[in-house]
């Protein structure tokens, strides 16, 4: 099984899921786009950007680009939701850079709490999205595009939105963890560091971390690692060398071996595959 996952998500996408039975992330994952997770009933647990969130019904959860997040049922297990996921560019066709730029400008807030006249109002927009991406004519992806800033431009404008804090973590001392981790995850840290920090003994920590991160430790440390390797070679053009050693890794084999075992293809394949994609994308 994978350690982390990237899930590559081109033209927007979106999925209504009802769970009614327990249902926790196989792993951590990211994505190379914006994320709108709107949880319409339950509960849920997420961890996401080294700080942990219990959601309830109507809650929104923005994320960005690249960021490692990962969920887990609470007690009140069932829970139906929408996901939607955007790029920047994807609007491009329809509006200009700075209309675009404002409706993203939403994405600097992490949890937005809806009252329940808007909580039904999205949804309406949420299945307008939805139904627009599944009708498959000429103009679905347009009208798909354009429902998707509809729902940026809604969020942006609740009334009662404000920045939300993150929630008391059941475990305190392992988000302090992942703060530490979080801060030197370029470095050459070990296990043996972490749990000298928190002065806590490595059983306890290793079982504690892996039920609240989706990861252990080692595996969070190379999912941080990948995520900004994953971002260098698709927005520099620094060498695999170079990115290696700014990302953590020892050399560019420790590099490539990780890489290749998440995404199939090793960094050299990843960004020539890339830079085809955006030339046949001009044509």
């Amino acid at each position: 099984m994978k350690d982390t996952a990237f899930c590559a998500l081109d033209d927007g996408y979106i999925e209504y899921r009802k769970y009614t039975v327990p249902h926790n992330m196989p792993v951590q994952h990211y994505h190379d786009s914006y994320e709108v997770y709107f949880l319409i009933s339950g509960t849920r647990n997420h961890f996401i950007g080294g700080e942990y969130f219990g959601m309830n019904a109507g809650d929104i959860m923005l994320v960005k680009p690249f960021e490692l997040h990962y969920s887990t049922s609470s007690e009140k297990f069932q829970y139906t939701r929408y996901v939607l996921n955007i790029k920047k560019h994807e609007l491009m066709p329809i509006f200009t850079a700075e209309e675009i730029e404002k409706l993203f400008d939403v994405f600097k807030y992490r949890i937005l709490h809806l009252n329940d006249d808007n909580q039904l109002e999205l949804f309406d927009l949420f299945r307008r999205a939805d139904k627009a991406k599944q009708a498959n004519n000429f103009l679905s992806s347009k009208l798909f595009k354009a429902a998707t800033a509809e729902i940026l431009l809604f969020l942006q404008n609740i009334p009662s939105k404000k920045k939300v804090t993150a929630s008391p973590a059941p475990a305190g001392d392992i988000i302090k963890a992942v703060r530490y981790i979080n801060d030197r995850y370029r470095e050459n840290i070990t296990l043996d560091d972490v749990t000298s920090h928190l002065h806590m003994s490595k059983y306890h920590f290793c079982r504690v971390f892996k039920q609240f991160t989706g990861a252990t430790f080692l595996e969070y440390l190379n999912n941080l690692r990948l995520t900004e390797a994953h971002q260098l070679i698709l927005y520099t053009k620094k060498s695999i060398n170079e990115i290696a050693t700014a990302t953590g890794f020892n050399s560019t084999s420790h590099l490539t071996r990780v890489f290749k075992s998440v995404y199939g293809i090793s960094p050299r394949g990843f960004r020539k595959k890339q830079i085809i994609k955006e030339r046949d994308t001009k044509f």
